[in-house]
């Protein structure tokens, strides 16, 4: 009996280890973010009375312009308190922000691998302006037009 529990026990343990850092059986990584447009006053552009820009027609896209379905999107909450876009992407170089008809903005991403976490840690430029770095946690990057 001793050497049946002896033999479940190691094949328990040795069927219970995973390889360390096995970062592929995770799927790919997305990342999120916000984006918080005002002017130079503070004044929001995107959900105030006095806005330029509808939230319903911004779109995350790539250098062809088709939309991203799945792969990148920006949503947006009327309730959010912080009038914030919220972008979620998995892991692209550049994307397009459209605005609207007349205005496109860049996002230009970089990445840091953290092997040991599993992840990447992302740095964004807007515009060529750095956005933010380590973005990776729901930061928000305040553009000002």
């Amino acid at each position: 009996m001793l050497k049946y529990l002896c033999f479940l026990f190691i094949v328990f343990s040795i069927s219970s280890c995973s390889p360390e850092n096995d970062c592929e059986l995770q799927g790919p990584q997305t990342f999120t973010f916000k984006i918080k447009i005002i002017d130079e006053n503070g004044n929001d552009l995107i959900f105030s009375e006095n806005a330029i820009y509808d939230p319903s027609g911004i779109m995350l896209t790539d250098f062809s312009q088709n939309p991203l379905f799945g792969a990148a999107s920006v949503t947006f909450d009327a309730g959010n308190p912080f009038n914030e876009l919220r972008v979620i992407t998995v892991k692209f170089d550049e994307l397009l922000l459209i605005l609207n008809e007349q205005e496109i903005d860049t996002l230009r991403f970089s990445y840091k691998e953290i092997t040991e976490e599993c992840f990447d840690e992302l740095t964004v430029y807007y515009n060529d302006q750095l956005g933010c770095e380590n973005c990776n946690f729901d930061k928000t990057i305040t553009v000002i037009k």
